[in-house]
């Protein structure tokens, strides 16, 4: 669409178009950092990523969006055995950021982790399609700069316990603690720690104990040790 076609359609003060031609110098360094921001989609890359994430048990399919590979030779993604990451999923980290999943954890299709600092995600957790999980926010508090050039800010860790499930389209935001088997309902938007063996209905972020565990909760909590030594330490040395 050009730019006289835009101005009849009355939306020319608030979307910026350039009428189609070869890029400047300014356009052509930002989408080689753009190309280098997303090289994990090399074949080549793509191949070593196979071979990173065979020798450490993890079953996956392609394609995996983000800086997976990445930060896997700098060893600040660590993923346990046994878990499963579905097509389309996401795990991008900023520069010192680190991620660490659990053994047995499942992600379905569409699934992103973004960490800014540290998210800990523990042993055998399931995580619905099209969810997102974070600890850092976009910073938006200048209205004369564009939110994407602002940073970002945190509240701390996220840390998903062992044994939880998470429903569809969850969102669980910075500085977030959900507690060992907990059900978080799909579509909900957790923005407050979740205790231990509670569900979290969809759309809404308060949590209720689950009832259905009555008297197992003993039995439950003999399903697996709560989160490792490892992970735990991670979390105190971020904090």
């Amino acid at each position: 669409m050009s730019r006289a076609e835009l101005d009849t359609w009355g939306y020319d003060d608030i979307v910026t178009l350039r009428e189609p031609g070869l890029p400047d110098r300014a356009t052509m360094r930002w989408l080689g950092h753009q190309r280098l921001r997303n090289r994990d989609q090399w074949f080549w890359r793509r191949w070593m990523l196979s071979v990173a994430l065979f020798r450490r048990e993890v079953h996956f399919r392609h394609p995996l969006q983000g800086n997976v590979l990445q930060m896997i030779q700098e060893g600040r993604l660590q993923i346990g055995p046994r878990s499963y990451l579905e097509s389309s999923m996401t795990i991008r980290g900023n520069d010192g950021a680190r991620i660490l999943i659990g053994a047995g954890a499942e992600f379905n299709r569409n699934v992103t982790i973004g960490a800014g600092h540290l998210v800990v995600i523990g042993d055998h957790v399931l995580v619905g399609q099209g969810s997102y999980i974070t600890d850092v926010n976009h910073v938006f508090a200048d209205p004369e700069t564009p939110v994407e050039d602002q940073g970002f800010s945190t509240r701390g860790p996220t840390v998903i316990e062992d044994n939880c499930w998470l429903g569809a389209n969850v969102i669980v935001t910075s500085g977030v603690r959900i507690g060992r088997c907990s059900v978080i309902g799909a579509g909900a938007v957790v923005t407050r720690s979740v205790p231990a063996y509670s569900i979290v209905r969809g759309g809404t972020s308060k949590a209720f104990p689950r009832r259905d565990l009555g008297d197992r909760r003993p039995m439950a909590e003999a399903m697996g040790e709560p989160m490792g030594e490892s992970a735990q330490e991670t979390v105190s040395a971020a904090s």
